[in-house]
């Protein structure tokens, strides 16, 4: 069973589990999705935090395609700039890639 802890503490609704969950299992994650949270409260994108099985805690966020049109080009960016703060010795975080080998999964 997953639990997805909305900001109203609430349940969602089965069908937007399912659907992050879908989403989810498009990534090389470490583990089952076990529980599903709201990150913070932006205005433009959704971010939510994901823990699995394992213990593994991940940050899924969904851009918003009014915002950033471009969503390959936006994890391109994002992978240079994370491969430019490990070359200068910045801790940063890390990309988990798509079962495919891509950058992000598309939502529909």
């Amino acid at each position: 069973m997953i639990k997805m802890q909305t900001q109203t503490g609430q349940l969602s609704a089965a069908d937007e589990v399912d659907r992050i969950l879908k989403l989810a299992s498009g990534f090389r994650l470490a583990g089952r999705p076990t529980h599903i949270a709201p990150l913070g409260d932006g205005l433009v994108n959704l971010t939510l935090k994901l823990v699995t099985d394992t213990g593994a805690d991940y940050v899924l966020q969904r851009l918003s395609r009014e915002a950033f049109a471009d969503a390959d080009a936006v994890m391109l960016n994002l992978q240079r700039i994370v491969r430019r703060l490990r070359q200068l010795g910045v801790p940063t975080l890390t990309l988990v890639e798509s079962t495919a080998g891509e950058p992000g999964v598309l939502d529909d």
